[in-house]
């Protein structure tokens, strides 16, 4: 399949040297510039998050905690 409708990426920067998380992140960044691919990106480090991710879910010990939206808590 050459245009999928989702990208599922499950802690895709995992043992990834500093640098190479930045790249990962940066390509991430710009498939979703360049497409209207859904993204799901799994990780348990915020940081490792490229900019392109616009809705995040929190789940500590398998619950819902937060939810956030462009930023915004709903």
């Amino acid at each position: 399949m050459k245009n999928p409708y989702l990208l599922l990426l499950d802690e895709p920067c995992q043992g990834l040297a500093r640098s190479q998380q930045k790249a990962f992140q940066q390509l991430t960044d710009a498939i979703a510039a360049i497409s209207d691919l859904t993204i799901v990106y799994v990780t348990h480090q915020a940081e490792q998050l490229p900019s392109c991710i616009q809705h995040t879910l929190h789940l500590p010990v398998g619950f819902l905690k937060h939810s956030f939206l462009h930023g915004k808590n709903f």
